[in-house]
């Protein structure tokens, strides 16, 4: 009996495998598109401005929420410790961004724009959300504003499902 139903249970799981299409895999597909549009974006920060990907997002958090952490920053941009690391002092050396002590906490140094950093944000918006509206043209209004809706939601529920262990 018990062969049997393990017998069973490995064809359902060579079913499965066999059954499994990456290309239509939902994680996979908005992975795959996340990349393209940061790579579309890219070529905006990247040419004209010579700064890497996780520079322009440390950059960008940071002119709407001047004043975090370093691992704020780094969680509200995506970014790991390594990759976050390298963008502050990248943007340290190029006087985009400097330090300052948490008036909270003397140990903690909290990541401000300079005025340079802040000249150069000004700069770099317009084109970005130039280059989104040309990205998303094939979309109508609403069909933005469901798929901003579907992606919240289903954000929401990744964080609670996150939350409660599961």
């Amino acid at each position: 009996m018990q062969d049997r139903r393990e017998k069973t249970e490995a064809r359902a799981a060579a079913e499965t495998v066999e059954a499994f299409d990456i290309e239509a895999f939902l994680p996979y597909r908005l992975s795959t598109l996340a990349e393209e549009v940061s790579h579309a974006l890219s070529a905006i920060y990247r040419d004209r401005f010579d700064l890497t990907r996780p520079e322009w997002r440390v950059l960008a958090i940071l002119a709407w929420n001047d004043g975090l952490s370093a691992a704020e920053t780094g969680r509200r941009a995506s970014l790991d410790k390594l990759d976050l690391g390298r963008a502050v002092r990248l943007l340290e050396r190029k006087r985009d961004l400097t330090r300052k002590i948490s008036p909270n906490d003397k140990r903690t140094r909290l990541l401000c724009l300079t005025e340079q950093g802040r000249r150069l944000y000004s700069r770099i918006a317009p084109l970005a959300l130039r280059r989104e509206s040309e990205l998303f043209s094939v979309l109508s209004t609403a069909e933005r504003e469901v798929m901003l809706g579907m992606i919240d939601r289903v954000s929401t529920h990744i964080r609670r499902l996150a939350d409660t262990g599961e």
